[in-house]
């Protein structure tokens, strides 16, 4: 899915119960990740978050849009608060 996030917005802890893939492809940031040091966002950013894993994101003056891929079985919800 294409995600585009307004600027200087956080989104909060939340985890997935799949793995989820994305890639930025223009604005700013930054994604935090349990357990990892914080992944800096700019154009061409990867990263790949397990099953179950709380992150979060905040977001710079441009906002952030980047594509997401994610796995989830049917019939589960696609996040839950962490």
């Amino acid at each position: 899915m294409l995600v585009e996030v307004a600027p200087n917005v956080a989104s909060p802890r939340h985890t997935h119960p799949g793995v989820e893939s994305v890639v930025v492809l223009e604005g700013s940031g930054e994604q935090m990740i349990d357990g990892q040091a914080p992944i800096p966002l700019s154009a061409g950013a990867t990263w790949q978050v397990a099953a179950g894993v709380p992150h979060a994101g905040r977001y710079g003056p441009q906002g952030c849009k980047f594509i997401v891929h994610l796995s989830v079985e049917k019939g589960k919800p696609m996040s839950a608060p962490a």
